[in-house]
């Protein structure tokens, strides 16, 4: 079965229900490759920084490259994300 992403950006529920519908399995098998990675590209237009947990992740170092090219601080620790302010700035 061929298995595309959700088109909505916002929609981390549907695509987990995707994933498990799907039966997409563990991260790394290819349907789980088609519905996250490109769902999580898209929500990274939407955030203001992106906190990088430590361990090996493929997925996560492109995130972090993307957030990179596209100005986006990255933080390594949670102590160093900056107080959420009521007006967020973003990179244009």
């Amino acid at each position: 079965m061929a298995v595309k992403p959700p088109t909505h950006q916002n929609d981390v529920d549907g695509c987990m229900t995707l994933q498990r519908q799907c039966d997409a399995g563990a991260p790394g098998s290819a349907a789980y490759d088609a519905i996250m990675h490109p769902t999580e590209h898209r929500l990274l237009a939407q955030c203001g920084g992106v906190l990088r947990l430590a361990g090996a992740s493929a997925g996560a170092d492109k995130d972090v490259a993307i957030a990179r090219a596209r100005g986006l601080p990255v933080w390594t620790r949670v102590e160093d994300i900056p107080e959420a302010t009521t007006e967020p700035t973003f990179p244009a």
